[in-house]
């Protein structure tokens, strides 16, 4: 988008570029949770982010921190 080589791109909020116009929600998805059988996690009927508070997740790569905080937030409103 900045090179103007495409005109839009479908992403993940939140974005705080401000180069980047952010417009309106076009689709809302959930997220799910993928662990191995047997975890103490699998098949739960639901769970907050709070619940995986001690789980080690991957590392995200080359994104903005407040991206990676938005989508593994390190406190979340339960703490």
């Amino acid at each position: 988008m900045r090179a103007r080589a495409v005109d839009l791109g479908l992403i993940w909020l939140p974005v705080r570029e401000p180069d980047l116009t952010v417009g309106p929600v076009v689709m809302t998805e959930g997220r799910v949770l993928a662990t191995p059988t047997g975890s103490d996690l699998a098949g739960r009927a639901g769970m907050s982010m709070e619940d995986l508070a001690d789980c080690v997740f991957p590392r995200l790569g080359n994104v903005p921190p407040y991206w990676a905080e938005g989508m593994l937030p390190a406190i979340t409103a339960e703490r």
